[in-house]
C-alpha cells in the first residue's frame, strides 16, 4: 500500500510538471504559430451565395485595376470607396496600400511547361515574399487564359493553371485564387478552369462607338460581347453567362468599363469622333445591372487609359462612392420577397423588363430596381409589406405606396432603389 501510494504521488506530481512544461511550450510556440501570423488576419473566405468574408465581415467588392500613380492615390481610391486594388508584386507599394486601408491582389504568373522548374521558383519566390503581407486578398495567375484574339487556340491551357493553383496552395494555402475571364469563350471551356481559382471575374464593356476602326479584342461588328444583346443591359446577360460557368456558390465578379475603347490605341491612330466613355447613367446602370443578377463585387478596368481630370473619373468615383456608401446592405443575403410588375403601355415592347432584387435588414426591406430597356417604361409595382411610403436612395424623394402599389416610371436603363420601413 505505501508502495502503491508512493508511486502514485511520483505520477501525480510528473503529470502536473508534464502539463506545466506542455503549457509553457505552446505559450513559447503562440507567437510563431500560423493562427497569429499576418497572414491569417487577412484570410478571407466566402458566403453560400459567393459573398466574400473580409476580416469575417460580408464584404461586397469595389475593386480597381489602376495601380497608383500619383501621390496619396491609394487614399484617394479609399476616400472613394474602393476596398481592392491591383498592385505589382513591391512590397514597399504594398505596404503603402495597407496603410491606406485598402486590399490588394497581385499577379503571379504561370508556370511555364518549357521552362518549369525556372518558372515555379520565381512564383514560390513572389508567394514567400507576399504571403505575409497584411494588404494581400488574393493571388492572380494569369488574365484571360482561355482567349485569344481571332484564334480558336486557348491562350494557357486549363492544366497548366490548375498545376500553378495547386503549386501556390501549397506554399500559400490562406489565400484565394483570382481567375478573369473574357467574354466570349463557351461556358464549357470556361468550366475547365474552376479548378485552378477560387474567385471568378468576367470583364465586359459595352459602351462602344458605332463604326469604329478594328482593333483588338472587338468583334468583326464592332462589339466586345458575342451574345444577342448588344445593348447596355448585356452586363447582366454575362452575369448569367458566368454563373453557368462558376455555379451560385463562388463569388463571382463583374470587371466593368473604366475607359473609352478608342483611348486604347497609340495617340497618332486615334480618330477623336470615336471617344467614348460611358456617361455616369450608364456607369450606374451597368453596375446595378451586375449586381441585380447576382454579382457579388464589381471591379472597373482601363481608368489608366482616361486622362487625369477626365470627367470620367468624377462620374465613376460618384458610383462607387454611392456603392459604398451602402456596402452593409449590398453584402447582406438576397431574400425571396414576392413582387408583382403590371406594366402599363408605352408605346414599347418589353423584352426583359424590370430586374429586381431585395434585401432584408431586420424591418427594413431594400428594393433594388433597374429598367433593361432601351424605351422608358412606367410599371404598378405591387409589394406585400404595408409601408405607406418609399426612400429613394440617391434621389433625394419620397414615394407614396398605395395598397401595396407602388407607381413608378423609369427612363431607358434607369435605377431605382427603395428603402421601405413598414407603416412609415
Amino acid at each position: 500500500m505505501e508502495i502503491r501510494s508512493v508511486m502514485s504521488r511520483y505520477f501525480n506530481l510528473h503529470i502536473k510538471l508534464s502539463t506545466v512544461i506542455r503549457i509553457i511550450f505552446l505559450i513559447l510556440l503562440l507567437p510563431f504559430s500560423p493562427a497569429s501570423s499576418e497572414a491569417q488576419k487577412t484570410q478571407s473566405s466566402y458566403g453560400a451565395d459567393g459573398m466574400m468574408n473580409i476580416h469575417g465581415k460580408r464584404t461586397f467588392l469595389l475593386g480597381l485595376y489602376q495601380r497608383p500613380i500619383q501621390p496619396k492615390s491609394l487614399e484617394t481610391m479609399v476616400k472613394t470607396g474602393f476596398n481592392l486594388v491591383n498592385l505589382p508584386t513591391d512590397i514597399t507599394t504594398l505596404d503603402s496600400a495597407k496603410a491606406a486601408g485598402i486590399n490588394t491582389w497581385v499577379t503571379l504568373g504561370t508556370i511555364d511547361p518549357a521552362k518549369r522548374k525556372e518558372s515555379w521558383k520565381k512564383i514560390k519566390q513572389s508567394v514567400a515574399l507576399l504571403k505575409n503581407h497584411p494588404s494581400i486578398l488574393a493571388y492572380e495567375l494569369a488574365d484571360e487564359p482561355a482567349y485569344t484574339w481571332n484564334s480558336t487556340q486557348l491562350r494557357i491551357l486549363p492544366a497548366i493553371m490548375t498545376e500553378t493553383r495547386d503549386s501556390v496552395k501549397k506554399a500559400d494555402p490562406e489565400h484565394l485564387i483570382y481567375l478573369n475571364h473574357a467574354p466570349v469563350n463557351l461556358v464549357e471551356t470556361m468550366k475547365q478552369y474552376n479548378p485552378s481559382n477560387d474567385i471568378t471575374a468576367c470583364d465586359i464593356y459595352p459602351v462602344i462607338p458605332a463604326g469604329i476602326k478594328p482593333m483588338y479584342a472587338l468583334n468583326a461588328d464592332g462589339n466586345q460581347g458575342d451574345l444577342p444583346n448588344t445593348t447596355l443591359s448585356q452586363v447582366g446577360d454575362y452575369v448569367d453567362k458566368m454563373r453557368q460557368v462558376c455555379g451560385p456558390n463562388r463569388p463571382l465578379l463583374m470587371v466593368l468599363q473604366g475607359f473609352a475603347w478608342e483611348m486604347l490605341r497609340p495617340a497618332a491612330e486615334r480618330d477623336s469622333s470615336k471617344i467614348r466613355y460611358p456617361t455616369y447613367e450608364e456607369s450606374w446602370f451597368m453596375a446595378w445591372d451586375a449586381i441585380l443578377h447576382g454579382a457579388n463585387g464589381l471591379i472597373w478596368w482601363g481608368t489608366a487609359f482616361t486622362p487625369p481630370g477626365h470627367p470620367f473619373h468624377k462620374d465613376l468615383a460618384r458610383v462607387v462612392n454611392n456603392l459604398a456608401s451602402i456596402n452593409s446592405i449590398l453584402s447582406l443575403p438576397s431574400t425571396s420577397y414576392p413582387i408583382l410588375f403590371r406594366y402599363q403601355e408605352m408605346g414599347h415592347s418589353i423584352i426583359k423588363g424590370i430586374v429586381v432584387m431585395v434585401k432584408q435588414d431586420g424591418k427594413t426591406s431594400w428594393l433594388f430596381t433597374a429598367n433593361t430597356e432601351r424605351y422608358p417604361v412606367k410599371a404598378d409595382i405591387i409589394l406585400p409589406c404595408g409601408s405607406k411610403k418609399a426612400e429613394v436612395l440617391f434621389e433625394n424623394r419620397k414615394v407614396n405606396i398605395q395598397n401595396n402599389n407602388l407607381t413608378e416610371s423609369y427612363k431607358p436603363y434607369e435605377v431605382h432603389l427603395y428603402k421601405l420601413t413598414p407603416n412609415n
